[in-house]
């Protein structure tokens, strides 16, 4: 029988699973941005919403960096019609080096 992880490594785990899933859908809509919709905007929104509590958990500069994330895509999502071509690359790299914090 395996030994459980230790509490932090399973936060850890679960909010690198969490992250990587957001990733993929930033990087469907980098790859198809004509064909997001709000309804899918404030699904991305609810999702950052709920890994908010997660990222806190680990504090110091991964949740700066989390909030920085944040405060940027809250805005876009708030104004679809100002989002450009390159926005949602920018959020999937930004969700990229936050993974890469947490390894």
């Amino acid at each position: 029988m395996a030994a459980p992880l230790p509490k932090d490594e399973s936060c850890r785990e679960k909010l690198t699973n969490l992250l990587s899933q957001l990733e993929t859908e930033f990087r469907w809509c980098s790859q198809h941005p004509n064909d997001v919709s709000d309804i899918e905007l404030e699904q991305l929104k609810q999702a950052v919403d709920e890994l908010e509590s997660k990222c806190k958990e680990f504090g110091g500069q991964f949740y700066t960096d989390f909030q920085k994330f944040r405060k940027e895509f809250d805005y876009s999502a708030d104004h679809p019609n100002e989002i450009k071509t390159g926005d949602f690359q920018k959020f999937e790299d930004m969700l990229q080096n936050l993974l890469r914090d947490l390894k």
